[in-house]
């Protein structure tokens, strides 16, 4: 068997671990990019892809720093300068990005696309390898594959809320599964998407709705219901599905004569795992942590993961050996789980608040809603949060 050693061995190509595998490489480390399968894109699709994610402004800062977004096709890109939540029939809370003095709050691309700048910018082969055993040693660890024996200091994982390195090296976590689904449909509008994206609370029937404006006049429309229900939506045919987002959205959207793309639908988990770092092993993006979808968050918490352990490798200068010292990440793991969890738990006050028929609940959520647009402060520390000013 063929041994090969490294720095730092990544498994997981997604769009975090191809983030960090670039930045990494950019601070002089040796970085195996291991995925269990070759990555494939259609970037030259001419519709867009169902897996598309919000990505903030200072996430996409930092893609800037490390050369990632310049690779981005510009023409695949739509900022938004504007969110806003409602009730239905109810109270309402707008936001734009001139409210924080910005230009924009943050944009909206496909998975795929990002992934495949986040390759380019790295520039080395994702390694396609089936990893069979994983075992610690004393300065770091060795992986197994089917082709070869993978020496390195640091082993990371970010291969997905299924993570097989978690799995195997048997990292407990704690979560629920939420008693609700995620439908997405991709449309094209007759017009140009804008740059408004907007939820829409249903207290009754404890749904919520948003509207996702893509490039040009492509949008995608989420709904978030009980996952009985969005069974029965996917299994029902194009034009059925389109018949019914086209009553469900007509009061929210100007144009309802859309064209129907295709759809795809995903059950609701929260996890978050016990140690995000410790015995030399990082877990980082969605085999960290999964959170309600709600506000989109998710991608950036897995990329703010990455920016936090690249500022802290970077000031070992190359020198790897401080990871072994027995606090070393004791730092890192605290701002990240402030960081997870805060959102986390945001996600989860707004799922059971919409979700509850108390009428108590129902009414301070109606006031908080409402009297956000008289607080700016409070409009402009929530937005300066949301764009992930707060973290570093």
């Amino acid at each position: 068997m063929q041994n090969n050693n490294c720095d730092i061995v990544i498994v997981g190509a997604g769009m975090v671990g191809a983030t960090l595998a670039s930045a990494l490489k950019q601070l002089g480390y040796s970085c195996l990019l291991l995925d269990k399968s070759q990555p494939t894109f259609a970037i030259n699709s001419p519709t867009p892809d169902l897996r598309v994610s919000s990505i903030s402004l200072s996430s996409v800062n930092w893609l800037t720093e490390l050369g990632i977004w310049q690779q981005l096709d510009p023409s695949r890109i739509n900022a938004f300068t504007q969110l806003s939540m409602q009730e239905k029939q109810h109270a309402s809370c707008h936001f734009n990005a001139s409210d924080i003095q910005q230009q924009q709050l943050g944009c909206f691309v496909e998975n795929q696309h990002l992934q495949y700048a986040a390759l380019q910018q790295f520039s080395e082969p994702v390694r396609v390898e089936t990893i069979t055993d994983i075992n610690q040693t004393a300065d770091g660890w060795v992986l197994d594959t089917e082709q070869q024996q993978i020496h390195c200091q640091l082993l990371i994982a970010a291969d997905g809320a299924q993570s097989q390195v978690r799995n195997v090296l048997k990292q407990p976590t704690s979560g629920w599964q939420y008693n609700q689904a995620c439908y997405c449909a991709n449309i094209q509008l007759t017009g140009d998407s804008g740059q408004h994206t907007w939820q829409v609370f249903d207290n009754h029937q404890a749904q919520a709705l948003a509207f996702l404006p893509l490039y040009d006049n492509f949008a995608t429309l989420i709904i978030y219901d009980q996952p009985a229900k969005v069974r029965q939506l996917a299994q029902q045919s194009n034009a059925e599905q389109a018949q019914y987002l086209s009553q469900l959205f007509s009061r929210y959207l100007n144009d309802s004569d859309f064209q129907f793309l295709a759809s795809a639908s995903f059950p609701l988990q929260k996890m978050t795992a016990a140690n995000l770092a410790k015995d030399n092993l990082v877990l980082l993006g969605d085999a960290a942590h999964t959170i309600h979808p709600l506000a989109g968050q998710g991608v950036n918490l897995g990329i703010r993961d990455a920016q936090l352990l690249c500022q802290t490798l970077s000031a070992l200068k190359g020198d790897l050996s401080a990871i072994h010292q027995q606090n070393f990440w004791r730092q890192f793991q605290f701002k990240r789980k402030l960081d997870i969890n805060s959102m986390s738990y945001l996600m989860d006050l707004l799922y059971y608040s919409y979700s509850s028929q108390s009428p108590i609940l129902k009414g301070i959520r109606r006031s908080l809603v409402t009297g956000l647009n008289q607080l700016p402060l409070v409009k402009s520390s929530i937005l300066k949060a949301a764009i992930g000013e707060f973290q570093g």
